[in-house]
């Protein structure tokens, strides 16, 4: 009769548990506060998370983040790169119509293909990432679905999560150590019992990571499609990656790792996506190719060899204009810029509107010594 009432009570613990647990989910997904305008299937904000971690807080969080990511050089310090991606970026926050929320874009020197949101706004995409982009739209994908991580405050609800969980996970040790004793199971029963418990606590994390993903997945897709983007490229990125970059290195790149894609998640996407009112698709910006090559340039070291990146693409094919410059600016590192002068003045009257070709050719001219003569004359013409 104790064995079977201590079962009962082990039992009981257990359901009390999972209770907790999805007591906790469900608020978080259904607070008191008022909803995002972006879809009534989102969770409303409201609730717990926002006392327990303001959006002040969050700011002083990301920004000792960044500090610490600046300590350690991991920040590519870029004007150029870090007004593209923050112009990109703010292009796609603007339709989320979150209030009170600033959202920074930042490019990390990391050869791996990832990026990530984290407290305060902040955003950041690892070169990698952006090397292997092949045009915008795969890029501005990527940020979109981070950004909606920002939207919907997961930093702030993971907080308030894990707080849950600690309890959901003391509650199902106790039933373990319960249903183990009132067993009589002993040493090795007890440590599968707590073993099973811990298990339960680590997939109800993972069910709340994969919730996060799929509602970053659905925010990014109305700002892509509200900004000019197609929304089916998000899906068809992931997509594309899984195939191809994890077949040919034989591994799961740490983007899909932390973004896990499954044929559920790619066709919730699509269907979405399917279904958005969306504003006419814009055309690529030219920035984007240009800001490619110049993070090419800028991250990929000496001994890789980079100008020889741009030979044997020169031995099988006319370089593009981005390329061209991306080649420039190689020469510019050599040595070379009277060279690098000729293409970007050339590059300049081609595409004037294009502002990183004026600072490129600048630093060209100047390397050259091209820039003091001109001075020079500029004076002497004027007496």
């Amino acid at each position: 009769m104790r064995r079977t009432l201590a079962a009962l009570l082990g039992c009981l613990l257990t359901l009390t548990a999972n209770w907790v647990w999805a007591a906790d989910g469900n608020a978080l997904l259904s607070g008191s506060g008022s909803a995002t305008p972006l879809s009534s299937s989102l969770p409303d904000l409201g609730g717990p998370a926002y006392a327990m971690v303001t959006k002040f807080d969050e700011m002083q969080i990301g920004r000792m983040e960044m500090n610490q990511l600046r300590d350690l050089d991991m920040i590519l310090e870029d004007p150029e790169v870090t007004d593209y991606l923050q112009q990109l970026g703010s292009r796609l926050a603007a339709q989320s119509g979150v209030e009170n929320q600033t959202f920074t874009y930042l490019a990390l020197r990391e050869p791996i293909v990832n990026a990530f949101a984290t407290f305060g706004g902040f955003v950041c995409i690892n070169t990698g990432l952006i090397l292997l982009t092949n045009d915008e739209g795969q890029l501005a994908s990527v940020m979109a679905h981070e950004t909606g991580h920002v939207v919907q405050r997961h930093m702030a609800r993971m907080v308030q999560a894990e707080s849950r969980m600690s309890l959901a996970s003391l509650a199902g040790l106790l039933a373990a150590v319960l249903i183990a004793a009132a067993s009589g199971a002993g040493g090795q029963g007890m440590e599968g019992a707590i073993a099973m418990s811990q298990a339960i606590a680590m997939q109800q994390s993972i069910n709340f990571t994969r919730t996060q993903e799929v509602e970053a997945d659905e925010v990014g897709i109305h700002l892509m499609a509200g900004a000019g983007f197609d929304p089916l490229e998000m899906a068809s990125f992931f997509e594309e990656l899984s195939r191809s970059v994890g077949l040919a290195e034989g591994q799961i790149p740490a983007l899909l790792q932390d973004h896990p894609v499954t044929a559920e998640r790619v066709a919730t996407a699509r269907t979405h996506a399917a279904q958005l009112p969306r504003a006419p698709l814009q055309p690529e910006s030219l920035s984007y190719a240009f800001m490619k090559e110049r993070v090419r340039v800028l991250v990929t070291p000496a001994e890789a060899r980079p100008d020889q990146y741009y030979v044997a693409l020169r031995n099988n094919r006319p370089l593009t204009a981005a390329e061209r410059y991306g080649e420039a600016l190689l020469q510019m590192q050599n040595g070379q810029g009277a060279k690098a002068a000729q293409t970007l003045s050339e590059l300049r009257s081609t595409y004037p509107q294009l502002t990183m070709l004026y600072a490129a050719l600048g630093q060209a001219l100047a390397a050259s010594g091209q820039l003091a003569a001109r001075a020079s004359c500029s004076r002497a013409t004027s007496r």
